[in-house]
């Protein structure tokens, strides 16, 4: 019954309005919609597309709506709103009894003396309320997220100052081992014994989560709050895909950082750079769920594949279609993809966006599921592959990444058809456990 009471051309469920049930002289029946959609394309006439029986000069106002087939579609919420008693539209609600009510019902037997009003009036009544309590709820998330974000910076930006003084004072600490040595007199212990009271109590201020700015001045701390401003140096390092530091400097009040290097000066403290990249796969409003990709980026395939993974170039993969499936059901499986909107047209194209990208030679690779492969559609147009079934032995041209997690999903991806339905909703960098 639900096949019948659906047009055959859009799938959509049989309704009042553009999706009423309208049959053609054949017998054949489909919605309001795809019907005038079909006589305005073919004025001289057009092909049933059950029976394929040609039909001319068509009037969409004559075409008869079948009724019964409305009737079929009725819903659960439509029959719920009828009176089991009488069989009357439950159109009434009881504001006491908090019940529903028909017209025959509120005469004969409900009690005259219930506040009773309108079921439409109650329901829109009761939507605006939860409608504002929600509307407060989202304000309140707001407010606090802000504050949340604010503590984050905040703490962040005190991690980094204390990183840096405690940086600082080991350096002191390492020159004041050996001046210990060196003393003579009574003078020179005396200054050093005053310079580390000095310095401790300084460290002492950048540490104390509990001693606010406030607090250290009022407890005649100015200067040490001032020095503390006043410091600069290196607090920690940031580490590149590919191997090489930068280093996190203090600056001024201000976190800084410098050009990556192969040789960063040493800090205590390291944090890693997102390596990893995601794609989230959905088939119209399913979410499929999440690839996570470790590319190869001394391939220029994996770095183009990575910066489409974040609009780098303007562009991203976000709302592509997959392509095809190549060798479905066999080894060396891969699902293919990799298009993108065009910024000038908006149309899909597959353009590479970098030259000199590696094919053959060194960039060849095992044939193993999850490998992520370059492909090749043409003279400077290429996209990517994910092998969803390995084949012994086998190899492909260009292996610039491997899946690390998610090969369940494109599986579930290769086994859609069609497969150009499966689209890349989401796409971006996974961040790393950064602090090592």
């Amino acid at each position: 019954m639900e096949y019948a009471a659906t047009c055959e051309v859009c799938s959509e469920r049989f309704s009042t309005g553009e999706h009423d049930p309208l049959a053609l002289p054949c017998g054949h029946t489909f919605c309001r919609d795809c019907l005038a959609r079909m006589i305005n394309m073919n004025r001289k006439g057009f092909s049933c597309p059950t029976c394929r029986r040609v039909h001319s000069e068509l009037v969409l106002g004559k075409l008869p709506v079948i009724y019964k087939l409305l009737s079929v579609n009725m819903d659960e919420a439509e029959i719920e709103q009828i009176c089991e008693s009488h069989g009357d539209k439950l159109a009434y609600w009881c504001q006491m009894c908090q019940t529903s009510l028909c017209g025959l019902c509120l005469f004969r037997s409900h009690p005259q003396d219930h506040d009773v009003i309108k079921k439409k009036v109650f329901l829109e009544e009761e939507k605006r309320v939860l409608k504002e309590d929600i509307q407060a709820w989202q304000r309140d998330m707001e407010i606090n997220n802000k504050a949340i974000m604010q503590k984050a910076l905040t703490a962040i930006k005190e991690f980094y100052r204390s990183q840096t003084y405690l940086s600082r004072s080991k350096r002191i600490i390492g020159e004041l081992l050996p001046e210990i040595d060196g003393i003579s007199t009574v003078a020179a212990l005396s200054d050093l014994q005053t310079k580390i009271i000095s310095l401790k109590m300084v460290a002492e201020a950048a540490n104390n989560d509990s001693c606010t700015q406030e607090e250290s001045t009022a407890a005649g701390n100015e200067t040490h709050s001032l020095e503390l401003e006043q410091v600069t140096g290196s607090c920690g390092s940031v580490e590149n895909v590919d191997g090489r530091r930068a280093t996190v400097e203090w600056y001024a009040g201000k976190l800084q950082l410098s050009a990556f290097s192969e040789n960063p000066s040493h800090c205590d403290l390291l944090l890693k750079m997102p390596s990893q990249v995601f794609l989230q796969l959905s088939i119209g409003r399913e979410y499929l769920g999440q690839v996570t990709i470790q590319p190869f980026y001394h391939l220029r395939r994996a770095q183009l594949f990575a910066a489409m993974c974040m609009g780098t170039f303007g562009v991203s993969y976000a709302g592509s279609p997959f392509r095809l499936v190549q060798n479905k059901g066999r080894p060396r499986e891969y699902l293919s993809g990799g298009g993108y909107a065009n910024p000038r047209d908006g149309m899909l194209t597959n353009q590479d966006l970098m030259s000199g990208l590696e094919w053959d030679g060194e960039a060849t690779g095992e044939s193993r599921q999850g490998a992520v492969l370059g492909v090749i559609y043409g003279n400077g147009v290429s996209g990517f592959g994910i092998c969803s079934r390995e084949q012994v032995g086998g190899t492909f041209k260009c292996l610039f990444g491997k899946v690390v997690n998610g090969i369940d999903v494109v599986k579930a991806a290769v086994r859609h058809h069609p497969v150009s339905e499966v689209v890349i909703t989401k796409c971006g960098l996974v961040f790393p456990d950064i602090f090592t």
